[in-house]
């Protein structure tokens, strides 16, 4: 047997989830975390402009994905990153 068949096998024997899933279908990351987090923050503030009986308004957007990530550097590699 190849020497990456063999440890391929021991890592699905030797991980709860696989072993159980062996031939079937894995759910997304079922393997890797029961659980994955994003927190975003977005924070929009207009400003209204009259001129004479015209109201017009702009509109100022900060929009931060995953901020999770930003404060905790340090779990970096275990955040999922999604791209807009």
């Amino acid at each position: 047997m190849n020497v990456f068949i063999k440890k391929r096998d021991a890592s699905i024997t030797n991980d709860k989830y696989l072993s159980n899933r062996r031939g079937q279908y894995a759910e997304r990351n079922g393997a890797r975390t029961p659980w994955n987090n994003q927190m975003d923050i977005k924070i929009l503030h207009t400003l209204m402009i009259n001129k004479k009986s015209n109201s017009q308004s702009v509109s100022v957007l900060l929009d931060v994905c995953n901020i999770s990530n930003l404060i905790l550097k340090h779990v970096a590699g275990n955040i999922m990153y999604q791209m807009y």
